[in-house]
């Protein structure tokens, strides 16, 4: 008979594996699966696995399987991204004692006891021991008691009936507030994310403004990076941060890639000042995001590539900056009121003092540094609709989630009023 068919240790592991504490499957369904591969061993050994297996599987249907759905699905979106125990950590975690450990449970099937290892590892002590109502088992053993416990059941070691007792315990309240700790976890893997920032590139971080833009936690307007006399808005910093890709693109002409130069060479020298600004308005964003619980972090996985659309949108922005200057033909511009009722739209090539009051709305909102050259702030209220002016309605548009053409039509305008009509003006000053 085979030795390790036979050793009783192996087998259990060979369950645990199986089965993954799925409490979906019942008992008799995991026996008669585990039978089906055991039909010509001994009978007195294979009883002995069964009183084992029973006695594994009557723990964790104990616990609330839908309450643990939630918890085990954020480790798995954490520890899922780890290919092997020692790869770096998603999230910047992976220098946390007991971090090594949950990866290494996730990665052999158990997605249990990954779970628990990984709460007691992120999670402080007293938040934890918060979010499980002053359980009794952390109290005595300790953060790191607890994780050893863990590390010994998971060890195959026999526990003494305290052990046993304090282990079915801590699972049974992490079940039980599986809610609480869910939202302990997100919350210290945000801090640890947002920790991790000072360590990634310029790319990294802006992508991850682009993702945070989509997902409504923060607006293009707020990046304005103002140094020399000159306001460097969201575009032209995304094309200086991707420069690069820039001279790569074979879709571009040469007099507009040595216009693009002439605007990124502006910028060069401020490198390191460019990063921390973008570190500290991503920071922000994400701190003000954890507090509202408006975004899951663990979904967001920012690469250092560019995204197309995002890259034609920056390269669309500067048609004003790197061509000729274009004629336009001013009309006089319709009334606020005609708009506002539906009658009528504000657009490219529009002059008059409605177009003069949107723009003074447009500054008094923060967008100034879009509504002019970016070589200068001055002459932005000449009442003139031009090619700046409609970059910086976009830019409104796409803040406020509308549809973003430039054109200001009654949906945009009674946007625009109400917010406007809301806003502290001394904070602006």
């Amino acid at each position: 008979m085979n030795i390790e068919k036979n050793n009783p240790e192996v087998l259990l592991e060979r369950v645990r594996l199986m089965m993954q504490y799925d409490s979906t499957v019942t008992y008799k369904e995991n026996i008669m699966i585990l039978e089906s591969e055991l039909l010509n061993e001994d009978f007195e050994f294979w009883k002995k696995i069964k009183q084992k297996f029973k006695s594994l599987y009557n723990w964790f249907a104990s616990f609330n399987n839908h309450d643990w759905l939630t918890l085990v699905e954020i480790s798995t979106a954490v520890l899922g991204m780890i290919p092997t125990p020692a790869a770096p950590l998603f999230l910047g975690i992976s220098t946390l004692a007991g971090v090594t450990d949950a990866v290494t449970y996730y990665n052999e099937g158990d997605k249990y006891m990954g779970t628990m290892m990984l709460a007691l590892s992120i999670i402080p002590g007293g938040e934890l021991m918060k979010g499980l109502k002053g359980t009794k088992v952390i109290g005595r053993r300790g953060i790191k008691g607890t994780k050893d416990l863990i590390k010994k059941y998971k060890s195959g070691a026999k526990l003494t009936a305290e052990e046993t007792k304090d282990l079915v315990s801590l699972g049974k309240i992490m079940s039980k507030e599986s809610s609480t700790i869910s939202k302990l976890m997100k919350k210290n893997l945000g801090k640890n994310f947002i920790k991790s920032l000072k360590d990634k590139t310029p790319k990294y971080i802006m992508n991850l403004l682009m993702i945070l833009k989509k997902i409504g936690v923060f607006k293009l307007s707020e990046l304005v990076f103002k140094v020399g006399g000159t306001a460097w808005t969201a575009d032209k910093l995304y094309l200086f941060v991707f420069r690069d890709v820039l001279e790569s693109k074979k879709d571009l002409d040469s007099r507009t890639k040595n216009d693009l130069r002439a605007m990124v060479n502006g910028l060069l020298g401020y490198e390191e000042q460019v990063k921390e600004y973008m570190i500290a308005k991503a920071t922000e964003s994400l701190e003000k995001a954890l507090e509202g619980g408006k975004v899951d972090l663990i979904s967001i996985n920012p690469t250092e590539t560019p995204e197309e659309a995002a890259m034609k949108w920056a390269l669309e922005s500067q048609k004003t900056n790197t061509n000729e200057p274009q004629t336009i033909n001013y009309v006089t511009s319709p009334s606020i009121d005609s708009v506002k009722n539906g009658s009528d739209v504000i657009e490219l090539g529009d002059k008059g003092e409605s177009v003069k009051e949107i723009q003074k709305m447009l500054y008094d909102m923060g967008y100034e540094d879009y509504i002019t050259d970016f070589q200068t702030i001055t002459d932005w209220n000449n009442g003139e609709f031009d090619e700046a002016m409609k970059f910086s309605v976009e830019i409104f548009q796409e803040d406020n989630k509308l549809k973003s053409d430039g054109i200001i039509d009654k949906i945009t305008i009674n946007k625009m009023m109400d917010i406007y009509s809301n806003i502290d003006m001394y904070a602006r000053q």
